[in-house]
């Protein structure tokens, strides 16, 4: 695997100087000799370019490019209809914008370059080979080609009904030849998903080993089509792994950071080049990109930012500029577990938009988004199950489903295990990896002394054991399970307690440490035996009430600083939740249960965390009351920054009797590790310790958060003085 070129889903974009160039787009013609069945674009021969409008055109980009681009160099963007309809005109306008940068001792002259969107069947074209031969090493073109003979005739026809391909085919394999093909771009629609498999392995045979590819935007998918698409692409991901051709071909339909939710970050950033394009039509009309031009807008009328010869109209590009996922989408689409990856074509918003906005999102495409994360989950686990291959992207997973595989499960919370012996039967095991698989769960198997063999006799089962085979090859199990010395598997965090085997070799893996709270004085030494064979620690306090004693928690907590400093000074960089966490989180960061997390038990009914599985006199209907579990729902903990706090739903519900209000003594002992975790951050930054300094964390007067939110409101009586 040394020599690899990348692995699948690390996917390369064919452009020029992507962080220093911008595009300007010509839109040379309307014309065009295909009437492929899924295109956009209105057709209309009368809609060509003059020479005078280019040339006015180059003239105002030139003279206004300190206003208008920000970099320094420019790609001149040939398209139409079908770009090479125009070939003599794209010569001119070359000629005229290489002269004119000279004369104007313009930046571009000499950083510019030439792309040409096509669907191949002009390429032979004379004119065109003498325009390839006269810009050497300066012209990319973007041909059509879209899978198998059989899917590309499908769609990309001639007026007659006639099919493309074959001439297509030609053409390609001589512009590989040349070395100018800047790839090609399939699309599928409703007609072809069938063929999508097929159709991406045929062009990697054909030796186009990045193969961009989509399903079209608009609002044309079906009850049923998602299924397809999802069928496809799992087959193409069989075929790659069966295959190993991971490292040798690429598609965009897999994409290593599909399958998370989108960031803050990204909620404020644009999909595309939205706001920062510019386009120019026949009539020297400019817009964003061609989609907000009449010939591709079904519904609405063309949106222009202005023409070149009044130039641009700079508040009309101010809406462009803020076009972000943010403004733009459902709560639904804010509350997706699965949106980073989710595109969407501004212009195709506004097509679809019932108010005439730029500030709209259509949803046509979520089922078929939710479709291809999916099969990329597939993908990656059999590349991580099987050859040990991971994602590149460093997201982290956030929704995670535990499985309580018998009532004598490890305790690793706040709960006690039963003493009544209850398995989880094979049936309701596969029932939930399954719904785990179709909504983006990680399975977490919570295992108990047992468990490991149980799931190895229930492999070689005959009812169970292919299906069961099955389900965990679409999914990157992590574990839960007591410590053993001597026993190690990878994905795991290892539960030890005050009693039972201390490790004695380094863990590749988390540690959970159960410690009863009654012997709170003896935390810090016991947090020292563990941490030289673990790089993480999260302390489990049992038997926590309103007795606790916090000030001698708050003393071990400063003794353990102490220790953490002393291995970050060593470069041996140690983690403890209730220390550590606060200082790297920017929100609040703690188990989630009932909003992100859910626990399936060996009864087959969901609960909010394993607490509440095995407590029976809590008669608590999780669907009915799982809104109360969110975070947003909870008044004390939505507007309190001790981020690393526990905020345990069943701790609250055992002291206060609600799911969503954290009792005093919970407040109290997470506001002590949040003011240890300043102490800390200040000691680290007094050594100077590299990559710290700029960190902040918030001076407060750490008290109750419900008290602060309470403060200045009063009771008024009901009665009048």
């Amino acid at each position: 695997m040394e020599d690899k070129k990348y692995v699948i889903g690390d996917f390369k974009q064919n452009s020029w100087r992507p962080k220093e160039s911008q595009q300007l787009t010509f839109v040379v013609t309307q014309d065009c000799n295909l009437r492929c069945k899924y295109c956009y674009m209105v057709k209309n021969d009368k809609n060509t370019m003059s020479f005078d409008v280019a040339k006015e055109t180059i003239d105002y980009f030139i003279d206004n490019k300190e206003t208008l681009f920000i970099r320094d160099y420019i790609i001149l963007d040939f398209i139409g209809g079908e770009a090479l309809l125009e070939i003599k005109l794209i010569d001119q306008i070359v000629d005229y914008f290489r002269l004119a940068t000279y004369k104007k001792k313009s930046k571009w002259f000499g950083r510019f370059r030439i792309n040409v969107q096509s669907n191949g069947l002009l390429f032979d074209n004379e004119d065109f080979q003498k325009f390839i031969r006269k810009n050497r090493n300066l012209v990319s073109v973007g041909i059509t080609i879209d899978g198998t003979k059989e899917k590309h005739d499908l769609q990309r026809v001639f007026p007659n009904g006639e099919g493309s391909y074959d001439i297509v085919e030609r053409n390609y394999k001589k512009a590989m030849q040349q070395g100018i093909v800047g790839g090609t771009k399939v699309t599928f629609g409703r007609e072809d998903l069938r063929y999508l498999k097929e159709s991406i392995i045929h062009l990697w045979s054909m030796g186009i080993e990045d193969v961009p590819a989509n399903v079209v935007y608009e609002n044309v998918w079906k009850e049923g089509d998602d299924v397809i698409y999802q069928e496809q692409l799992i087959a193409l991901a069989d075929y790659i792994v069966d295959n190993a051709l991971w490292d040798r071909y690429n598609t965009s339909f897999f994409y290593d950071n599909l399958g998370f939710k989108i960031t803050d970050e990204m909620l404020m950033q644009a999909v595309c080049g939205t706001g920062r394009m510019y386009c120019v039509d026949a009539k020297g009309d400019l817009y964003n990109c061609v989609r907000f031009m009449d010939y591709s807008l079904n519904g609405k009328p063309s949106k222009k930012i202005g023409d070149i010869y009044y130039g641009i109209d700079l508040d009309k590009v101010r809406p462009l500029q803020t076009l972000f996922p943010k403004y733009l989408s459902e709560q639904k689409c804010m509350d997706c577990k699965v949106s980073m990856g989710c595109t969407y074509c501004a212009g195709n918003n506004y097509d679809e938009s019932d108010n005439d906005t730029l500030y709209y999102r259509s949803t046509a495409t979520c089922n078929m988004h939710k479709a291809r994360v999916r099969a990329n989950n597939y993908l990656w686990a059999r590349l991580y199950n099987e050859h040990s291959i991971k994602r590149s992207v460093r997201l982290r997973q956030e929704f995670f489903m535990y499985f309580i595989l018998s009532s004598e499960c490890v305790n690793y919370c706040q709960f006690q295990p039963s003493d009544t012996m209850e398995v989880m039967e094979p049936e309701k095991l596969l029932e939930g990896l399954r719904y785990a698989f179709d909504n983006f769960y990680q399975p977490v198997f919570v295992h108990s002394a047992d468990s490991q063999q149980w799931l190895e006799n229930l492999l070689a089962d005959e009812t169970y054991g292919d299906l069961l085979a099955a389900e965990l090859k679409r999914h990157v199990v992590r574990h839960i399970m007591k410590y053993e010395k001597g026993k190690q598997q990878k994905d795991t965090i290892y539960v030890i307690d005050e009693t039972s085997n201390q490790p004695d070799k380094e863990l590749d893996a988390p540690v959970i440490f159960n410690f009863n709270a009654c012997n709170i004085e003896n935390l810090a030494d016991a947090v020292r035996k563990i941490l030289p064979f673990t790089s993480r620690i999260n302390i489990n306090l049992l038997g926590v009430d309103n007795n606790f004693d916090l000030v001698r928690y708050g003393e071990q907590l400063k003794i353990l600083n102490d220790i953490l400093l002393e291995y970050i000074i060593k470069q041996q960089p140690r983690e403890i939740r209730q220390l550590t966490d606060r200082i790297f989180t920017k929100k609040m960061n703690n188990c989630f249960a009932g909003e992100k997390n859910i626990t399936l038990a060996p009864d087959g009914k969901f609960y909010f965390c394993p607490a509440f599985y095995f407590n029976k006199n809590l008669k608590l209907d999780f669907e009915k009351n799982r809104k109360l579990a969110f975070l947003s729902s909870a008044p004390a903990c939505d507007n309190c920054d001790a981020y690393h706090c526990d905020r345990c739903l069943y701790r609250n519900y055992l002291g206060t009797g609600e799911l969503n209000t954290p009792t005093r003594m919970q407040c109290k002992i997470a506001q002590m590790e949040k003011k240890c975790s300043v102490e800390l951050l200040e000691m680290l930054k007094e050594k100077n310790i590299s990559g710290f300094q700029n960190f902040l964390l918030p001076e407060s007067d750490y008290g109750d958060p419900l008290e602060k939110l309470t403060k200045g409101s009063s009771m008024v009586s009901g009665s009048l003085l």
